[in-house]
């Protein structure tokens, strides 16, 4: 009849973290009593468990160069239920009245009751100096079917492990939060049932991302106001008074097409869009008329602008945001945004389907070079 045990590292936590160096004999290999079967290393230099017995070695546990933290089952061996001394019997108790004799001391610790083969973590008392090695049933080991509770160190590794994950998420839906002011305002309106217009407001937020976030570095890394987005040459965004821009560039029209049409898009772009903003910088309001620049049979260029629209804005690093938004019936405006990096400003205006209220029919979009105007 024969008994599994397990050969564990020491169970003092202030040897860890330890090492597994080498494990000299393989498994299937026979070891006498005393044979070194583990050598580890740790803070305290080298350290060599022996066998506590003459057993064979069924398997290793763990892997050689495997850092530990904790005590850790590092061996299973295959003993000799006859190699293993027994517990000795109770000394019998005195007659009464009789002074009580010392009971004579131990040298082995308490076997399994009966079984052919069965595993436990048995200390042989020759063997107490090696701090634990072999689990349960000792001083300093874990009860037998015990999860050994991790050191202190392990804990404190453990809370730095989840505050690191718990911050990095904040700061990733803070980024999130951050970047996508324009779905943010969809969503406040009450809008987030209309999948066109979260699309939209989702792609004017990635489009303006990089802008946003070079300014937000170079503000951050301290770089001379103008080096990455500053107002442009004759214009400034101030804290009062007026200033007046005058922009021209692309205007794209859109058409999705129509029983006329025989459901065929259309989608033309030209060069003459116009735009015209006014700034009142002590109400934080601006004034704004998009169109179109005409020109006529001889020549001549007149401007064609449909009516004001005002509103209020707010600046966010280089990015100023016209709160043009809107959305009533079948008609859409989008925010109005001016990037004051290269003077760049865009907008869009138009219908979605009325049935379902989530493709566009009809759109103008402007994206325009804006200069400072008398």
């Amino acid at each position: 009849m024969s008994r599994q045990i397990s050969i564990f590292s020491p169970a003092d936590v202030g040897a860890y973290p330890l090492r597994v160096v080498e494990f000299p004999r393989a498994p299937g290999s026979h070891v006498a009593r005393g044979d070194v079967i583990v050598r580890l290393e740790g803070p305290r230099g080298a350290l060599q468990l022996a066998a506590p017995f003459d057993a064979t070695i069924l398997k290793s546990q763990v892997l050689t160069g495997t850092t530990l933290e904790t005590r850790t089952a590092l061996l299973k061996l295959n003993v000799a239920k006859a190699d293993i001394p027994s517990q000795p019997k109770a000394a019998a108790q005195p007659p009464r009245g009789e002074p009580e004799k010392p009971a004579a001391p131990t040298t082995a610790a308490e076997a399994p009751q009966s079984a052919s083969t069965q595993t436990s973590h048995y200390v042989h008392p020759a063997f107490a100096d090696l701090a634990g090695a072999v689990g349960g049933g000792s001083s300093g080991s874990s009860p037998r079917g015990e999860v050994p509770q991790p050191s202190g160190q392990e804990r404190k590794r453990r809370r730095a492990r989840t505050g690191f994950w718990l911050a990095g998420t904040a700061a990733v839906l803070a980024f999130v939060w951050w970047s996508l002011p324009e779905t943010r305002r969809v969503i406040s309106y009450g809008m987030w049932d209309r999948p066109f217009l979260l699309m939209r407001a989702a792609g004017a937020d990635m489009r303006l991302l990089p802008t946003r976030v070079v300014s937000r570095l170079g503000n951050l890394a301290g770089f001379p106001s103008g080096l990455f987005a500053d107002d442009s040459p004759g214009f400034a965004m101030a804290d009062s008074g007026t200033a007046k821009l005058r922009c021209t560039g692309k205007r794209t029209y859109f058409f999705a097409g129509s029983l006329f049409t025989g459901g065929k898009e259309s989608d033309t772009t030209t060069e003459d869009g116009l735009a015209t903003v006014a700034f009142d910088f002590d109400r934080k309001n601006a004034c704004m008329r998009f169109g179109k620049v005409l020109t006529y049979q001889d020549g001549s260029l007149h401007d064609d602008l449909g009516p004001q629209n005002c509103a209020d804005y707010a600046r966010s690093d280089d990015i100023v945001s016209m709160f043009t938004f809107m959305a009533f019936g079948n008609q859409f405006q989008d925010r109005t945004v001016l990037e004051l990096g290269d003077m760049r400003l865009r907008y869009t205006e138009g219908e979605y389907n009325s049935e379902d209220q989530s493709n566009i029919s009809q759109s103008t979009a402007w994206a325009l070079t804006c200069v400072p105007a008398s």
